[in-house]
C-alpha cells in the first residue's frame, strides 16, 4: 500500500471493516494511529489516508456513480442476509462484487440467507 501510495504520487483508501485498520465511533470511522503515523513518514504528511466501511463509500469516493439498489444489497450483505459459500471457494468479497453487478441490471435474485 505505502509502495502504490508513493509510487502514484496519491491518496490511499481502504476499504475494511477489519479493527486492525481502525475504529468506528458514533457513524465515524477512524484510522488506526499507528498506520497514520506509518502512512506519513513514509508517504506523505499531506496526502490523504482514508478508511472507508463500505465499498459504495470507496466507489462513490472516486466518483463512480452507485445505484440505490447496490446500496440497499450492500447492507443487505453487511447484515448477513446474504450468504457466500465457502466451501465452493466463494469469497465474501466476491459475492459483494457479483450483488453490486445484479443490482446494476436490475436483477433480484440474489441468494439469501432467508431462501
Amino acid at each position: 500500500m505505502v509502495h502504490c501510495a508513493v509510487a502514484e504520487n496519491a491518496e490511499l483508501v481502504i476499504v475494511s471493516r477489519d479493527s486492525d485498520f481502525g475504529a468506528v465511533f458514533e457513524d465515524k470511522v477512524y484510522v488506526n494511529d499507528h498506520l497514520r503515523q506509518e502512512f506519513s513518514e513514509r508517504v506523505s504528511h499531506k496526502r490523504k489516508l482514508l478508511l472507508l466501511t463500505r465499498l459504495s463509500e470507496a466507489l462513490k469516493h472516486f466518483a463512480i456513480a452507485v445505484t440505490p439498489q447496490e446500496v440497499e444489497a450492500e447492507a443487505e450483505f453487511e447484515k448477513g442476509k446474504i450468504v457466500s459459500d465457502v466451501s465452493r471457494g466463494e469469497s465474501r468479497f466476491a459475492k459483494l462484487i457479483e450483488i453490486f453487478e445484479r443490482a446494476s441490471s436490475g436483477k433480484s435474485n440474489v441468494a439469501t440467507a432467508d431462501d
